[in-house]
């Protein structure tokens, strides 16, 4: 396991809560985020332009908003690790308040993150990182 990256994806929803961007400087410039199956947001979003687009493209319809992260699982590769984390707001348009669970495995490289994953359960992530619990 490698403390080190789980400390950047800490460090990655903390600024992303605090300021509402997300931080660049911890986001490798060729990284990809990939969306769970049978999501409205399309994606996949690349490199930092891209990250900018997931987060205008997610948070344009919810409003006080953060991402949770409830917990971390690792296992013997240092550079993979899987996210179980929340997004939680209100919706924009309804008011109707939003607590939307979601497994991500999140791949590291040169000490950055490099790919986000999205999947609906925790067994689903678990099984694509070949994990377990």
């Amino acid at each position: 396991m490698s403390q080190e990256n789980v400390e950047t994806l800490r460090r990655y929803h903390e600024l992303l809560n605090e300021t509402g961007e997300p931080p660049f400087d911890l986001f490798h410039h060729e990284g990809e985020l990939h969306m769970f199956e049978g999501s409205p947001i399309r994606g996949p979003y690349r490199g930092h332009q891209g990250l900018q687009q997931w987060r205008d493209d997610t948070f344009d319809v919810i409003e006080d908003w953060r991402v949770e992260l409830d917990d971390v699982v690792t296992g013997d590769d240092p550079h993979l690790l899987v996210a179980i984390q929340r997004f939680v707001g209100r919706t924009r348009h309804t008011g109707l308040e939003v607590d939307f669970p979601l497994a991500v495995v999140v791949r590291f490289r040169d000490g950055l993150i490099s790919r986000f994953e999205g999947y609906r359960e925790r067994a689903e992530a678990l099984e694509a990182a070949g994990l377990s619990e």
